[in-house]
């Protein structure tokens, strides 16, 4: 017989503080996505709330809410966040539907954020989807970016959208892909290399948003090299 070794099971105290203000903040009655994050490079983990607000971590398991970020917090169902322009902090999407779409928010690297209104970022309705997340599918040393559309929801009818990062907050859409000639309730994409093979590789969950159950999809990227438009399968 093998020897058997016990792991001790993993306990969780919910944290009721009302010092606290994530525990304080009124509950969303919406969908809302929230990320952890260094946003200000202190080797803290904070948290950002998709419409209730941006919470510094002061350590020891205490935060405050940050008032003036500039980001914003009136629509939006998800966000990610990368480096987007290379400057050493990180950038923020906040992806949503209707009247909100997607938005890019510049770290200014002072805890403020700034939006982004050039190139594609003008017409955030343009953009809209769900979740959102960065990758670098050409490893070019840029994070690109791919949103999510679940069609039928949030006030979305057309396809996912796919931006290719040129560098300082200049994006450019691309609609000439597989990941992009498809209508589907698209809700949570993820990048990773699952093949080992060098480059990032794409997973769409979906969702029943528009009433009926859909497939998810998983998209390998073939034919890549540095700086060139790489290929999906």
């Amino acid at each position: 017989m093998g020897n058997c070794s016990l792991v001790n099971a993993q306990l969780f105290t919910q944290v009721t503080s009302t010092a606290n203000p994530i525990v304080t903040d009124p509950v969303q009655s919406y969908y809302n996505g929230a990320s952890w994050i260094d946003y200000d490079n202190d080797n803290l983990l904070d948290l950002f709330v998709v419409r209730s607000g941006l919470y510094h971590n002061d350590g020891n398991g205490n935060f405050s809410k940050i008032t003036n970020s500039g980001l914003g917090l009136t629509t939006g169902v998800g966000n990610t966040w990368a480096d987007i322009d290379n400057d050493g902090d990180i950038d923020c999407i906040q992806s949503g539907g209707n009247a909100g779409g997607t938005k890019l928010f510049i770290n200014n690297g002072n805890a403020t954020f700034t939006q982004n209104t050039s190139g594609v970022w003008a017409v955030p309705t343009a953009l809209r989807g769900w979740g959102s997340t960065f990758g670098d599918y050409n490893n070019d040393g840029l994070v690109d970016l791919f949103i999510a559309s679940p069609v039928g929801f949030v006030g979305i009818t057309d396809s996912c959208k796919f931006l290719i990062n040129f560098g300082n907050g200049n994006f450019a859409r691309v609609d000439t892909t597989i990941v992009t000639d498809t209508l589907d309730a698209f809700t949570v994409p993820s990048w990773s290399d699952f093949d080992n093979d060098g480059d990032v590789d794409l997973f769409i969950g979906s969702g029943r948003v528009n009433g009926a159950l859909s497939r998810d999809y998983l998209l390998r990227i073939i034919s890549c090299k540095v700086a060139d438009h790489c290929s999906l399968e």
